[in-house]
């Protein structure tokens, strides 16, 4: 029997704290019960020696590569670094990252020195069996993307991008008016050059509103596909991966959503799943908006479609580039824990001042011969109340946190039918 251990996203800035060990005991023995572990990086490695991308993942994000010691403790194999953080500090952040992960023996998959390598698997053995793991993102600038060599030009650093098409469906009497928009404020002055000189492809059925694409219907609504040539990488590298590997892990990191709730996955994230399961993968471990998402069992497979946060630090960052300063208009003397405060208005507001952001879960999926043959759920909860010291670091959730986190569960995954039970401080999904 395999088991495999799935956290979510860490962003960790520094040492953990004394106090924090003797809290963590028994998620670390709930952890070390698996044969491997893995979860998703979502800082860059650096000593602040990379310049910083004119784009960031929301906060420019680094961290001394000594934070992987603190990390031993939970024993992780792999780490997935496809994320909307993975370029804060461009080419020399993303690749000084995978140099510090390799430099302690540990995988990581999802990004590299081009796409052929930020799209490969990667394995890691254990007494038990081997896994496979590849790692992709959706949410990502579409600078951050790797990219193939040709004739003579390198391939291009970056991370595994999962592109997705969207279009916005209107009534008629809606596009008349859009038309009007359009019209009277010459939004798509240049874009309607472009089309006629060629440069941008015209597409049969669809009005753009500047960037927003609008196709004409009966009701109204958004639809998103995955790009196909994106499906197809991946499915190669899934069935590649077969051929080496027990079991096949495929994680994606997305902030997409279908409409006004952080806890909906978006439809082409869906679409990509399934296909992703169809091709042989033995599970999706998604990760993204913060926020624990449904959970999906797919012709015997699961879907996690968000374990949300491990590790919720992001507070804690040292030093953040001139860009931050200025986009806040933050006076540049500050430290960096002032110029955060600056935008969270003295803690009032933002990420951290949500307690859904600060709840997540921990799969143990457990495969014989290959075949998925149970799953369990360790709830977590990343020590909201217990002040800014321990903030952010996780717990094994109990008593009214692991109640919440049961019927969020509940509640999310009913739309696609799936069933769970408590079971000694588990959560546990009935195949």
């Amino acid at each position: 029997m395999l088991k495999l251990s799935a956290a979510g996203d860490i962003i960790l800035m520094g040492a953990l704290p004394r106090a924090y060990h003797e809290i963590s005991a028994s998620l670390g023995r709930y952890l070390a019960d698996a044969d491997i572990r893995t979860a998703n990086m979502e800082t860059t490695l650096t000593a602040y020696d990379h310049f910083a991308s004119t784009f960031c993942g929301g906060t420019w994000l680094s961290a001394p590569a000594s934070i992987l010691s603190e990390l031993e403790i939970f024993g992780f194999h792999h780490y997935s670094f496809a994320n909307n953080h993975s370029m804060d500090y461009s080419y020399g952040g993303l690749l000084a990252t995978l140099e510090a992960l390799a430099g302690r023996g540990l995988q990581a998959s999802g990004a590299g020195c081009d796409l052929a390598e930020a799209s490969r698997h990667r394995l890691v053995d254990s007494p038990a069996g081997r896994a496979a793991f590849i790692s992709i993102t959706a949410t990502a600038d579409p600078s951050a993307k790797a990219g193939l060599g040709h004739g003579p030009f390198p391939g291009r650093p970056g991370v595994n991008r999962l592109d997705h098409e969207e279009v916005f469906t209107v009534r008629p009497q809606q596009m008349r008016a859009l038309e009007a928009v359009a019209a009277a404020t010459s939004i798509n002055g240049r874009l309607d050059n472009s089309k006629r000189g060629g440069y941008t492809p015209t597409e049969p059925g669809i009005f753009n509103l500047g960037p927003i694409r609008f196709a004409e219907g009966g009701e109204p609504g958004k639809m998103t596909r995955p790009r196909e040539a994106d499906c197809l990488r991946v499915e190669a590298a899934i069935r590649a991966a077969r051929q080496e590997a027990d079991v096949v892990v495929v994680s994606c990191h997305s902030h997409e959503i279908k409409g006004a709730s952080d806890e909906e996955p978006d439809y082409f994230l869906e679409e990509f799943a399934r296909r992703c399961i169809d091709q042989g993968a033995s599970a999706l471990i998604c990760s993204g908006t913060h926020q624990i998402k449904a959970v999906e069992i797919y012709r015997g497979a699961p879907i996690f479609y968000s374990v949300a946060n491990f590790i919720f630090r992001s507070d804690q960052v040292a030093e953040l580039p001139l860009d931050f300063y200025e986009k806040y208009r933050v006076p540049p003397h500050y430290s960096a824990g002032e110029a955060l405060a600056v935008r969270s208005a003295k803690g009032t507001r933002g990420l951290q001042t949500d307690r859904s952001n600060y709840l997540g879960l921990v799969p143990t999926l457990s495969f014989d011969r290959g075949r998925l043959a149970e799953i369990a759920l360790a709830p977590v909860e990343l020590c909201f109340d217990l002040g800014p010291g321990l903030k952010g670091l996780p717990r094994l959730a109990e008593g009214p946190a692991f109640d919440l986190i049961y019927q969020k569960l509940k509640t999310l995954s009913q739309p696609y039918g799936t069933s769970f039970r408590r079971d000694q401080g588990l959560i546990r999904i009935d195949l």
